[in-house]
């Protein structure tokens, strides 16, 4: 899914997006493409769930704050703050 600074100000995930948060957006479509059973390829940005939309705001923070040190520790954090949310 290409996204756009204004699809991600328009869903509400950040209203004043830049370039650099539609890639953490793209990355955390990516992650949400694989670990869950979300439809990603036949959703838009504003008809994503709060869940996800939430996730999407709390992955950038998480990863800008933390980065990742291995897939293992990467997953075990985002995941349950996923599974919180549903």
């Amino acid at each position: 899914m290409t996204v756009t600074v204004q699809e991600v100000m328009d869903a509400g995930i950040f209203p004043m997006a830049t370039d650099e948060d539609v890639m953490w957006v793209q990355a955390g479509l990516d992650w949400l493409d694989v670990y869950t059973t979300l439809p990603i390829s036949k959703l838009t940005l504003d008809i994503l769930p709060p869940g996800a939309k939430l996730f999407l705001q709390q992955y950038r923070d998480l990863m800008q704050r933390h980065g990742i040190a291995s897939e293992r520790e990467y997953r075990g954090p985002v995941t349950e703050l996923y599974r919180r949310q549903h």
